[in-house]
């Protein structure tokens, strides 16, 4: 007989979890008994938004659900953020709430909450568990949600007296590897349809991306001389110093490239939901969008939410990427033409228009790849001062970029300290800590997060580089904490408030 909390932990290990993100609450105390024992580190966070922000950039790192930890009530509504992100960014994750004991609902206890009328609109799916002997059920569901056609979060609700008491039932396994998709059909049918188009444009984006299919969508568009845009936030898809590459369907679009979506007599969308950003506030009408659109995404019910597609094909992107580029066969003549000249909109683009103040974000961006080693992670919160990173930096590899596409505040910094938790190797070529860009306006405590991070500092010896954009350097100069400075510099990071961006090489953090 084993008790609820020593159940679900038994059922994280079974699925694979290595590490989950919380902040401790008295609600679910026998979960955090059953984590103890468990083998699964438990990184414990301040503040619930930061928490549920770690794990969510754990999915998007990994494509492996991020699982979350926090208390009833407060604890719940702080993690709501963190939640929105994951299902507007379709990141799979597992969200555990505390709950109020069974005999105490319906009168507005302690902390009570209706969790489905609460996070029911921001995620993907909201139970409670009241059975203890139900727990693998729920929690085996709850990890197939999450990963199921459009990835998101499953939040289980855990009343604390279904956690403390006690049931001999069985584990379930873990979710089985999805089967390889055999495309070759589906494969052909976009290639003829791309045939039959003079200006066709790729439109990349969605859940699941992945090294190879970065690897297989250069190859494909390469040897066919096809242009390929990035949706919101996903410029890491493919290496953008590559010729394909044209720019990025971002909020302050280029102006040619929004109109290149109208002029386009084809859109191959592949893994992207084409949303507002994407779509330059559905510039191209969903009622009369004027071309042909084939559109590829692992959930079913996407295709046709929005656009019509003319060829829609339930399948992640990488799988069907994998099948398009087994084909090497040039495109058409006027493809490569189309393509340059995009290129070229682009590359022109990318030289800095100066702003005024002495803080350049124009030359702070263009600084930093001559400051950065390869493979560094860039993490960015919400605001204005990333449109300078949207359209100046240039992105080589997949899985380092983390920008919430939700657009929440704040994400930059939890997103970085997920990249510091231990397993950075795996996630590119070098051992190499987080670029963070962020309004630390938006951070709560600063003092007590710059013990964190030495903490943090010491422990995985991994370099951290912080960089702060206010928009406003009058505001700020009367808004900012005394302290928030001594966070980076003490660190040997960088720091480009207030400074004469001409000082920039000096400020390079010592390797």
């Amino acid at each position: 007989m084993r008790h609820g909390g020593q159940i679900l932990a038994d059922a994280l290990r079974i699925q694979g979890v290595k590490r989950v993100f919380s902040v401790p609450g008295e609600s679910f105390l026998a979960a955090l008994d059953g984590l103890y024992d468990s083998g699964i580190e438990n990184i414990v966070c301040r503040q619930e938004g930061g928490a549920a922000m770690m794990a969510e950039a754990h999915g998007k790192l990994t494509n492996a659900p991020g699982v979350l930890f926090v208390t009833r009530g407060p604890g719940a509504s702080n993690a709501a953020s963190g939640i929105h992100v994951a299902m507007h960014d379709s990141t799979p994750m597992i969200v555990f709430v505390g709950q109020i004991a069974r005999a105490h609902r319906d009168r507005a206890a302690f902390q009570e909450v209706d969790y489905r009328a609460f996070l029911g609109g921001i995620a993907k799916a909201v139970f409670e568990v009241d059975d203890t002997a139900r727990l693998p059920e729920y929690i085996s569901r709850a990890f197939h949600l999450a990963q199921s056609g459009r990835p998101g979060p499953v939040v289980l609700a855990l009343p604390e007296d279904m956690l403390s008491d006690r049931a001999d039932v069985p584990d379930l396994p873990a979710v089985a590897p999805a089967p390889t998709q055999t495309l070759t059909a589906e494969a052909e049918a976009i290639l003829a349809g791309l045939q039959g188009a003079k200006k066709p444009l790729i439109v990349v984006g969605g859940p699941g991306w992945t090294h190879q299919a970065s690897a297989d969508l250069t190859r494909f568009a390469a040897a066919r001389g096809l242009p390929v845009a990035v949706s919101f936030r996903r410029q890491d898809y493919i290496d953008n110093h590559n010729p394909a590459y044209v720019g990025d369907l971002s909020v302050g679009m280029r102006p040619d490239l929004k109109e290149a979506l109208h002029e386009a007599d084809l859109l191959l969308l592949l893994g992207t939901r084409f949303g507002d950003v994407a779509s330059g506030g559905y510039s191209v009408d969903p009622a009369a969008p004027g071309k042909p659109i084939f559109h590829i995404h692992p959930d079913p019910d996407e295709l046709g939410r929005v656009f019509r597609p003319d060829l829609g094909i339930a399948a992640p992107a990488p799988a069907m990427l994998s099948a398009l580029a087994t084909s090497n066969a040039p495109g058409r003549p006027e493809w490569n033409a189309w393509r340059k000249g995009l290129r070229a909109g682009y590359e022109a683009w990318l030289k800095p228009v100066e702003t005024p103040g002495t803080v350049k974000l124009e030359k702070v961006v263009k600084a930093l790849p001559a400051l950065l080693p390869e493979g560094t992670v860039i993490a960015n919160g919400a605001g204005n001062y990333n449109m300078w990173l949207h359209r100046y930096h240039q992105f080589s590899m997949a899985k380092t970029y983390l920008g919430a596409t939700s657009g929440s505040m704040g994400y930059g910094f939890p997103a970085a300290i997920r990249i510091d938790t231990g397993d950075g190797e795996k996630l590119c070529d070098q051992r190499i800590g987080p670029l963070i860009l962020d309004d630390l306006r938006a951070l709560p405590f600063p003092c007590h997060l710059h013990d964190h991070l030495r903490r943090r500092e010491v422990r995985n010896g991994v370099e951290w580089r912080i960089l702060h954009c206010p928009v406003g350097a009058k505001h700020e100069k009367q808004r900012r904490h005394k302290d928030q400075k001594s966070i980076p510099d003490a660190e040997g990071n960088y720091f480009f408030n207030h400074l004469n961006t001409t000082r920039l090489s000096a400020r390079r953090s010592p390797s």
